[in-house]
């Protein structure tokens, strides 16, 4: 905060206040059946340099969390996003990585996260999940969606605020929740289109606790009004 840098990479680390942070670029580990360019494989150079950052990450005392952020929402209901391919390469290829990591490191987180936060954009909407026990070291992370900012909002799916997946044994169970959606609403002259922002305070502690602020600017009647949803606290403790 208070300095302006250039990014030193497509993918980068930082520290600050105690926290890891980790910048990715998603758009190397994803797919899409629409495309009809080329599909380079996943880009393997920067999953194998997340892995040995988060395990480098845990083996250090003075590290108290650690906040993953990237373009692609690896969980969103959003109605275009959902079930994207895209999304679900990218999730796969992140499941992977922490599965890999939660290996590597054994006992050592005690129980919490392997990471205390993702952010992403993407999908047209702010959303906030947290996912369930998906067999995977993915489970029990909260996701926050602040992609709701520019033009064309989406609503939310239609099925509900769960995110199904195919499981290995071939049935289908749920892997995470919506806990909070904010997008376009209704349609047509009813429609509403309420654009967020986001303002996240860190505290003190181990593990950290942020303080998530989301914000709404919207259009009525041709008039701009800005508001401000409760706060919500996540904590892993």
């Amino acid at each position: 905060p208070g300095h302006f840098i250039r990014l030193p990479n497509r993918y980068y680390t930082f520290r600050y206040g105690g926290i890891d942070f980790f910048a990715l670029d998603s758009n190397t580990f994803c797919s899409s059946d629409s495309s009809s360019k080329p599909k380079a494989g996943p880009d393997q150079e920067q999953l194998d340099w997340l892995q040995q950052r988060l395990i480098d990450s845990w083996h250090d005392p003075q590290v108290r969390g650690r906040v993953i952020y990237l373009h692609h929402s690896p969980y969103s209901t959003e109605t275009s996003r959902w079930e994207q391919p895209d999304a679900i390469a990218v999730r796969g290829h992140l499941r992977q990585v922490l599965d890999q990591v939660a290996a590597a490191i054994g006992s050592l987180p005690e129980k919490r996260p392997l990471v205390d936060l993702i952010l992403s954009g993407h999908a047209h909407c702010f959303e906030h999940l947290r996912t369930f026990d998906t067999k995977h070291a993915d489970s029990h992370l909260n996701w926050l969606v602040c992609g709701g900012s520019g033009a064309s909002l989406r609503h939310q799916r239609k099925d509900g605020v769960e995110v199904m997946e195919i499981s290995g044994g071939g049935y289908v169970q749920m892997v995470a929740r919506s806990l909070l959606f904010i997008g376009r609403k209704g349609k047509g002259r009813t429609a509403r289109s309420p654009h967020t922002f986001l303002r996240i305070d860190v505290h003190n502690g181990v593990p950290p606790k942020f303080v998530i602020r989301p914000f709404i600017v919207e259009k009525l009647k041709n008039k701009w009004s800005s508001s401000a949803i409760k706060p919500f606290v996540i904590q892993n403790l």
